[in-house]
């Protein structure tokens, strides 16, 4: 826009290259009147990756419309997933075993072991088959 041409001219030909020169062009209270006054010249405005996304400008009932429609058919995908029957391995905790017992001697980075508790030296596959104390990446 015309805006965004005089800043670049200005910014070409400074002889300081001070952001002060280009500021009243750049500025966001300019870009802000943009989306406002909807004159598009009136300053610098930006779109972000987003707006590849963007295929068309529906209506606000479409729009909504859309939305109920992705809504109900993404609810229908997830509850399709559920089964009546849940699965053994994640319905009830592993029973104790000698390897899964608490050891009150046994000490990690974590302190002294307890159930869920995973650390150094300490062997507590309970721990890991709740997913307790894995490291998030």
């Amino acid at each position: 826009n015309k805006v965004a041409r005089n800043a670049v001219k200005i910014e070409k030909e400074s002889t300081s290259g001070k952001f002060e020169e280009v500021a009243p062009y750049v500025s966001g209270k300019r870009g802000r009147e943009v989306f406002l006054n909807g004159d598009v010249d009136y300053g610098v405005w930006t779109a972000g990756q987003v707006i590849g996304l963007i295929h068309d400008v529906p209506t606000c009932a479409e729009l909504i419309s859309r939305i109920e429609k992705e809504a109900e058919e993404t609810l229908k995908k997830a509850t399709s997933l559920i089964t009546s029957t849940p699965s053994p391995e994640l319905s009830t905790p592993p029973s104790p075993s000698p390897s899964n017992t608490p050891n009150p001697t046994a000490v990690g980075k974590a302190g002294p072991e307890t159930p869920g508790t995973v650390g150094e030296g300490i062997n507590n596959p309970s721990a890991e088959i709740w997913g307790v104390g894995k490291p998030k990446l």
